[in-house]
């Protein structure tokens, strides 16, 4: 079986998915995106991050993760589009998360997500939702 890192290469790096397919509810107000970036390495890191609307893939953003440390961001996100998916890059590695079914209604939601380098497995980079909430 391939290695998750010969997948990449041969997939063009972006087409794997973590999560599922589906999109916001489309009433629902999305007030935020926060990724908490976690560097294993010993060496600080580059982590570059875009969010994708329905119109596309905006702009990446760039933080630096000192060595075993891990950070919370928030990107920016127009908050007329309806996020699709969160893509990064760390390490010369690409990966993308799509976000999951928010049901909420009309009601507004903060979306959560974790990218990791190198934490749980030394090869192991990951990029995953892990909540969507409504915001109080």
């Amino acid at each position: 079986m391939p290695s998750r890192r010969q997948l990449l290469l041969a997939s063009g790096g972006l087409s794997l998915l973590s999560g599922c397919t589906e999109l916001v509810e489309p009433d629902a107000t999305v007030e935020s995106v926060e990724v908490e970036l976690a560097n294993g390495e010993t060496e600080a890191q580059e982590f570059h991050v875009a969010l994708e609307t329905d119109e596309g893939l905006g702009e990446w953003q760039t933080w630096t993760v000192p060595p075993e440390t891990r950070r919370t961001v928030t990107l920016d996100s127009p908050t007329e589009r309806v996020p699709a998916a969160v893509h990064g890059v760390v390490g010369n590695e690409p990966v993308r998360a799509s976000l999951g079914r928010i049901d909420f209604g009309s009601e507004t939601v903060c979306l959560r997500f974790v990218f990791y380098y190198h934490i749980v497995d030394d090869d192991e980079v990951e990029l995953a939702e892990i909540a969507d909430i409504s915001c109080e």
